[in-house]
């Protein structure tokens, strides 16, 4: 069927397509029905005839069969379905089995041993691991003749060196079998009975669907996020500008030093035409300054002979070439070169460079090379150049070259005047000669370029005075580039700056970079500024790193603000703000510009008023695009917002801003939510930037939730270096944490803090978003300057007016919410159901305009594993993550698969299938076991039955998940309990079903009254216990006798650990009930009492006759066992509303569960008998102990008093009992549903420790002379007056005649007159026929107890008892005593009551039993087993 519906997947699926191992399938085993998705709605279980009738429509598909090549005909082959199912039972046919191996085999035969392994396989039941190792296995070279135990026995030994750890995978292996086998045998039997549906084989079919759909989505998602990641690239600039080869670097710079050479040598007369041109040899770029071989002031490797041959290019000479040129540090930059037949080498230059000759020299140039016929003539050439001359020294030592002044007018060698750019090339050289610095072959004084580039930072005054004699020679020039150059002064800048005022050089002037120039001063911000009022057609003005004084500030800012054309303004530390009184007056003059787009503040120390000023001034100003404000934030002490607080709260009303950069501002998680409430609505901004700032997992947390908003357009974001902080404060009870999935809680709200007021606005958009009412959802509110009026709305995506004065506490309660939004919508008992619709609802889901950033930052990610731990924690909590987006981000961060499920295993639905397919992910076996361990808590939580006792660690994502569920599962119920009207039972009066709750080893109850108004951090161990309000349908069926009996026999040979079989009955709770007496025989199972514990918590509520719940209590004999499940599961859900004789009670009545309790005993004397509570005592809270002479006051009825300890125990005659009050109470506080249970469907129960020992005495007396307690009745009665009432003197005279020696002298008469008190539990002096009743469930559950013991002595050692007794009687002495007995039945693993079934046995009371005595064992075999 799978591949029916998967033929077109994608390529990247072939190999699941082509090679399906044999427990992917989907039919079923012989032994009885598999379960798909367990814990999902609705669950998909199939049987053996779905099976059939699966197999049977996979064999019409054309596309499920093909020709079989060894009997010549089409057979078909069962459809492999890996991905469709959460396999809590993955049993199979033999025909199916072996259908999928000769799928993988390729042919139709099996042989003996492969048979067997398939055989074998078809009855490994399992879940998640059981399937997954049976996948692995048959993947592996081998694994199809071995057994799944075997061959993971061997993969364990083979892989952990550690005995422990090899072990703890087996533990796990063995607990997954036996879930499987559990849930198989209760799906076969709720099928057959009709409580399971049968399941349609379109559900599979929609399932392949589903999983299909989801491999596209995958696919298409990888495609989106390799694009936008290249796209990205582009954006910021990765795919650099490609620089010019060096070799047409090398041949521009032989250009300039050979023209240096000409000017080193006398004039000569020729015109300037050139015929041949014979470019002198150069030296490497990096070799140009220095000396070699004693020669100063020429390029290093230039010998005098090396210049001699060198070829001439005909790229850089005649412009065959299109290139790009570098000169010693500038940045590349196009030079297009075209050469036309008849242009000289001159003209070919000035063409080039955009110069223009004289008319005489075109003119001239024209006509001869017209006269000539070809571009240059042979004869006309320039001096030889075989040497170059060497330099003219002086006296002083200065290397002279013509010292004559150098104009644009003046004739080469007397001829005609130079062209503009040999004169300025010339001007260049003598003024670099003049001011002794070397000359650079720089693009502008080469003359081919109009952007001054010198970026290289060793540029000196001298040499930049150089550069400004230029200026006039050269007047277009638009880009002005020294960034770097901390070496210049004020005495080359300056004038350099002046010169660049003067006509035209100011107009053509576009950009001015001068960052970094660390050592100008005074004068050149001052030159700066008439600059910037001069050069009218300025658009970018970078100053970062230059200090500006103070008097400057106001200066430049208005030169800033008034400029008609300044586009991007750099001022990056230049001293604004440091405490100067103008910062806020240079703020609004700087943006009162109308052109100004980029503006950089960073590095520049603003207060928070500063601050907020500047988020005014942005606000105000309607051209900014992109701000800057890196590290501008001064610092603050803890609890204390930053100042960057102030300025991140204006941009709420930004409409303008697109790019946002905030690095290094000490933003932490508070900041962070900050930024997420100002810019989730925000309709500009694209960019932000918020690098290097300790946000940690709580801020990146905020950050992303704003990230995926679809109300805003950020699409760009950066977090690198947030991985740190955060985490060290979320202890801090004062700062209170947001929580998107469940915001419900306790705020202590101080609103002068732009945190506070952030958190409040967050929670009023929650209340808008669900339509709330405010006085539902705020509720215990307290203002420190008065009475508190609830915000206004101001509708969506506007701004929440928040006071900014005073200290606000409220507590934000999630129950209008859920009531509102989720009440009706899904039924009230499916807790799974309600969970998927809250967090499908609340939680932030990535859209289809977001996912793709998101994931595209993910990748972007690989290698950084701290930061990308970080990511993944924030996602953990508050975001809704699909499968094909899970499988993403696994494949572009394999390094990280593990830790990326574990994290995000919460996140994804809930539902089995989902899971299944995340587990599927782990690449190798050692991954799922490693990971299993954390994921284990998660993985094996029973959200239908919540029951039980928690530790979790808080730092552990799946534990988290695990509080948080069952946080929200509280709220839900306690929504539940106000609908249907039920009667606070909680131990607090919270509401509450949280019990014993800690935190870090401190009670709860000491800091919050309530788990809900508890904002839970993510650090350190919660401990608690939790107690469901839900209770069985009415109409619910337990499971029958013999398969509970095949459960227990499964459970006794599974090799697995005690707490590891309470996790396999937690996981399978939710689809059985089951009676009293099931109960009762799965106590008898375990041996520790805190397991037995565990049992019960588990199943308590999943009994359906409450009414006989004493049949299992009695098995708890210890007052301090009685009480600890009390405290666990609520004193008055514990409460024996239907047998409360002989119960003992000790309540604390500061509880309100126990005041209740107490009150209940009070209601139900005063309707059955007042003297029913017996030894009351009652201490007052401050020790002073009540003599209760008027006994229980009958106002207790009502209500108990509040603090003190009460202790009582209650008795009741059968005569005296109100089956109807009882099961009024059992419903009203019990919240049980037996409205139709009537009183003969109870059965009347006491326990063997209720009693007094004489009592049972008399019992073990009675058993031994009568066949029944009726026929005692009937003896003791004759005895008397025969009125069917037994006085103390019949009874007397009835023991005496039956010879019984059980109580002999001298105290004999007075045990038996305790006797006699206790059975007249009426005190009227007689005991009834209900009253001797007692005597008759004592008999009954001593029956019980040997019948029991019988049962377990059959299913250990097989139908004959003797076997039995050879297991005891180790020492063959034909007799065990009292302490081989214990010692014996302990080891065989029966922990019932053994003591008691010894008693019974030893009828001789001689403290052994024999091989006789022990064949009394055969009258209680049960008649189930009487056959075997």
């Amino acid at each position: 069927l799978f591949k029916a519906v998967s033929e077109d997947l994608p390529d990247g699926m072939a190999s699941e397509k082509s090679a399906p191992a044999p427990e992917e399938e989907v039919s079923q085993s012989r032994r009885g029905a598999v379960s798909f998705e367990p814990d999902a709605a609705p669950q998909i279980k199939i049987d053996e005839d779905e099976a059939d009738a699966l197999q049977a429509e996979a064999s019409k598909s054309p596309r499920g069969a093909e020709p079989d090549a060894v009997h010549g005909q089409r057979r078909a082959r069962t459809l492999p379905t890996e991905h469709l199912t959460y396999s809590s039972n993955k049993a199979r046919s033999g025909s199916s089995a072996r259908a999928a191996l000769l799928w993988k085999k390729g042919r139709t035969v099996l042989n003996d041993k492969e048979a067997r392994i398939a055989l074998a396989e078809r009855n490994e039941s399992g879940h998640i691991i059981v399937d997954w190792l049976i996948r692995t296995k048959n993947r592996t070279k081998g694994g199809c003749v071995r057994t799944v135990k075997d061959w993971f026995r061997e993969k364990l030994n083979s892989t952990y060196a550690s005995v422990e750890q090899a072990k703890t995978s087996m533990n796990y292996l063995e607990r997954d079998r036996l879930q499987g086998y559990l849930f198989e045998a209760i799906v076969i039997e709720c099928k057959k009975r009709g409580i399971y549906k049968r399941t349609a084989i379109q559900a599979l079919r929609d399932v392949a669907i589903q999983v299909r759909e989801f491999k596209r989505a995958g696919m298409l998602l990888r495609v989106d996020v390799a694009n936008w990641c290249f796209r990205d690239k582009l954006r910021e600039g990765a795919v650099k500008t490609v620089v010019e080869p060096y070799s047409e670097r090398q041949k521009e710079a032989e250009d300039f030093w050979n023209f240096f050479q000409q000017q080193a040598r006398p004039p000569f007369a020729n015109s300037y035409v050139v015929s041949e041109y014979k470019p002198l040899p150069i030296a490497p770029i990096g070799a140009w300054f220095g000396s070699s071989s004693g020669r100063k002031a020429w390029p290093r490797g230039l010998d005098d002979d090396d210049h001699q041959s060198r070829p001439t290019s005909p790229g850089s000479i005649l412009g065959g070439d299109k290139g790009r040129m570098f000169f010693s540090g500038d940045p590349a930059w196009p030079m297009t070169m075209t050469s036309k037949p008849g242009t000289s080498l001159g003209q070919l230059r000035y063409q080039r460079e955009g110069l223009m000759l004289s008319r005489e020299l075109n003119a001239g140039g024209r006509k001869a090379a017209a006269s000539r016929g070809s571009p240059i003539h042979k004869s006309a050439s320039l001096p030889g150049l075989s040497r170059p001359m060497p330099l003219v020294g002086n006296p002083g030592g200065k290397c002279s070259l013509d010292r004559r002044p150098v104009t644009s007018g003046m004739a080469i060698g007397g001829g005609q005047p130079l062209p503009p750019l040999l004169a300025g090339r010339r001007k260049y050289i003598k003024e670099c000669e003049l001011r002794k610095t070397m000359p650079k072959p720089r693009s502008f004084v080469a003359g081919r370029s109009k952007q001054l580039l010198a970026m290289d930072g060793g540029l000196m005054d001298s040499e930049l005075l150089s550069i400004a004699a230029l200026l006039q020679e050269w007047p277009s020039l638009e880009e002005v580039s020294l960034q770097n150059n901390a070496l210049l002064t004020d005495r080359g800048m300056a004038p350099f700056l002046r010169e660049l005022q003067g006509f035209p050089v100011c107009n053509s002037l576009r950009s001015l970079k001068l960052g970094r120039c660390k050592s100008v001063g005074l004068l050149t911000v001052d030159a700066i500024i008439q600059l910037v009022h001069v050069a009218g057609n300025l658009k970018f003005l970078d100053l970062n790193s230059i200090q500006i004084a103070t008097k400057l500030h106001l200066p430049l800012a208005t030169a800033i603000g008034e400029h008609p054309y300044l586009e991007n303004v750099w001022l990056a530390e230049t001293g604004l703000g440091s405490g100067s009184g103008t910062t806020r007056e240079c703020l609004s003059r700087c943006f009162a510009s109308m052109t100004l787009k980029d503006l950089d503040l960073s590095w520049n120390c603003l207060a928070r008023d500063d601050m907020q000023h500047l988020g005014l001034a942005l606000n105000g100003s309607k051209s900014i695009r992109k701000l800057t404000i890196d590290n501008c934030a001064t610092c603050s002490v803890p609890g204390a917002d930053t100042s960057v607080d102030e300025f991140i709260e204006t941009l709420s009303r930004n409409t303008n801003l697109e790019t946002l950069s905030m690095q290094m501002n000490r933003i932490g998680w508070e900041t962070a939510l900050v930024v997420e409430d100002s810019l989730s609505f925000n309709s500009s901004l694209t960019t932000l930037d918020l690098s290097q700032n300790p946000l940690g997992k709580v801020g990146v947390r905020n950050l992303l939730r704003l990230v995926c908003r679809s109300s805003n357009k950020i699409r760009h974001f950066e977090t690198d270096g947030c991985f740190t902080g955060g985490d060290d404060t979320q202890g801090d009870n004062d700062t209170p944490i947001y929580s998107f999935t469940n915001p419900g809680g306790r705020y202590v709200l101080d609103l002068s803090r732009a945190y506070c007021r952030s958190l409040l606005r967050m929670l009023h958009k929650y209340t808008a978003r669900f339509q709330l009412p405010l006085d539902q959802v705020f509720v215990n509110i307290e203002y420190s300057l008065g009475q508190w009026k609830h915000l206004v709305n101001p509708g969506f995506g506007k701004i929440w007016e928040v006071p900014h004065q005073g200290v606000l506490s409220i507590t934000f309660s999630l129950e209008a919410e859920l009531d509102a939004v989720f009440f009706g919508n899904v039924p009230e008992s499916d807790f799974l159901a309600f969970l998927e619709k809250y967090y499908t609802t609340v939680r932030f889901r990535m859209g289809w305009d977001k996912v793709t950033p998101l994931l595209a930052k993910w990748r972007q990610m690989e290698g950084n594993a701290m930061q990308q731990e970080v990511y993944l924690a924030a996602i953990s909590k508050d975001f809704r993550v699909s499968i094909p987006q899970l499988e993403n981000m696994c494949k572009a961060s394999r390094a990280m698969t593990n830790q990326t499920i574990g994290y995000l295993l919460p996140t994804i639905p809930d539902t089995g299938s989902s899971r299944y397919m995340a587990m599927m992910m782990f690449p190798q076996l050692e991954d799922f076991l490693s990971s299993y361990a954390a994921m284990e808590s998660l993985l094996t939580f029973n959200v239908q039955n919540p029951n039980g006792h928690y530790l979790l660690d808080l730092g552990s994502g799946s534990d988290y998940a695990v509080a948080q569920r069952l946080l929200l599962l509280d709220r839900w119920e306690n929504v539940i309990n106000k609908r249907l009207g039920r009667i606070d039972i909680s131990a607090r009066g919270n509401r509450s079903h949280f019990r014993n709750e800690t935190h870090q080893g401190r009670a709860l109850r000491l800091r919050v009254n309530s788990v809900a108004e508890w904002s839970m951090p993510e650090f350190d161990q919660f401990e608690f216990d939790y107690s469901s309000s839900w209770r069985r349908p009415e109409d619910a069926e337990a499971l029958t006798d013999a398969l509970w009996e095949r459960i227990l026999i499964d459970m006794y040979n599974s090799p697995c650990r005690p707490r590891d079989k309470l996790k396999v009955l937690r996981q399978i709770s939710h689809n059985i009930y089951i009676s009293s007496l099931h109960m009762r025989q799965l106590l008898g199972y375990f041996q520790d009492a805190d397991d037995r514990a565990e049992a019960l918590v588990i199943y308590i509520q999943r009994v359906v006759d409450p009414q006989n719940s004493k049949l299992f209590e009695v098995r708890f004999t210890c007052s301090e066992e009685r009480q600890g499940l009390k405290h666990r599961l609520g004193f008055v859900t514990v409460f024996p509303f239907w047998q409360p004789e002989n119960q003992k009670f000790d309540l604390d009545l500061n509880c309100n569960d126990q005041r209740i309790v107490g009150t209940l005993l009070v209601k139900l004397s005063l309707v059955e008998k007042r003297g029913n509570i017996r030894d009351v005592t009652y201490t007052h809270a401050d020790g002073t102990p009540d003599p209760m002479t008027m006994g229980v006051p009958m106002a207790w009825g009502d209500k108990m008093p509040v603090g003190g300890r009460f202790t009582a125990t209650y008795c009741c005659s059968g005569d005296d009992r109100q089956f109807k009050e009882r099961k009024k109470l059992a419903m009203s506080h019990g919240y049980q549903k037996v409205e139709a249970i009537q009183e003969h469907e109870v059965q009347w129960w006491t326990g063997l420790s209720e009693v007094p020992e004489d009592v049972l005495e008399l019992l073990e007396f009675f058993i031994s002379r009568v066949p029944n307690m009726d026929e005692a009745f009937r003896i003791m009665d004759n005895c008397g007056a025969g009125s069917g009432e037994v006085s103390l003197r019949a009874l007397e005279t009835g023991l005496a005649q039956m010879q019984c020696h059980k109580f002999p002298e001298p105290d004999g008469k007075a045990r038996i007159g305790g006797l006699f008190r206790f059975l007249d539990s009426g005190g009227e002096g007689t005991i009834t026929r209900k009253e001797w009743d007692i005597l008759g469930q004592l008999w009954k559950e001593f029956s019980m107890t040997i019948r029991e013991f019988v049962q377990f002595m059959i299913f250990a050692f097989g139908p004959r008892l003797e076997d039995a007794w050879q297991a005891l009687d180790e020492d063959g002495g034909g007799e065990v005593s009292e302490e081989e007995w214990m010692v014996a039945v302990e080891k065989i693993g029966y922990f019932g009551p053994a003591r008691v079934v010894f008693a019974l046995l030893d009828n001789t009371d001689d403290g052994c039993i024999s091989y006789d005595e022990f064949e009394v064992l055969e009258r209680y075999r049960p008649e189930s087993l009487k056959h075997r």
